[in-house]
């Protein structure tokens, strides 16, 4: 089960379910299943030295859904957050969206979708 808050969950029965927490401070956003693989998006807000923020996205992958088998098959660091994904034809595209800067601008990168060749 997935809670669109960041949290993801695993059961059994319906009636208790454990958190996965795929790695501190990582916040899930989407999930899609591709043949018997669940595919994770995340975001990971992270600070630069000079004090600017940014977001490292990753897809995180498990054939189980059990914590401990999710692996990370790989990230991308980006000044904006991504919201959604899909995969087609061996490329995932991102959908960026809002995230506001120190001043509470809005990124001019809303909107955006981007592409990352990645063969499943």
């Amino acid at each position: 089960q997935f809670i669109a808050d960041g949290y993801l969950y695993s059961t059994e029965d319906m009636i208790t379910a454990q958190k996965i927490e795929l790695k501190p401070n990582t916040e899930i956003v989407d999930l899609r299943v591709i043949g018997d693989t669940l595919y994770t998006l995340c975001n990971e807000k992270r600070t630069d030295d000079d004090g600017s923020t940014y977001f490292r996205v990753s897809v995180w992958y498990t054939k189980s859904g059990i914590q401990g088998d999710f692996r990370q098959m790989f990230f991308y660091d980006y000044e904006n957050r991504a919201l959604s994904f899909t995969y087609h034809d061996g490329v995932f595209y991102f959908g960026m969206g809002y995230g506001v800067a120190a001043k509470n601008d809005l990124y001019d990168t809303n909107g955006t979708v981007l592409a990352v060749e990645n063969r499943l």
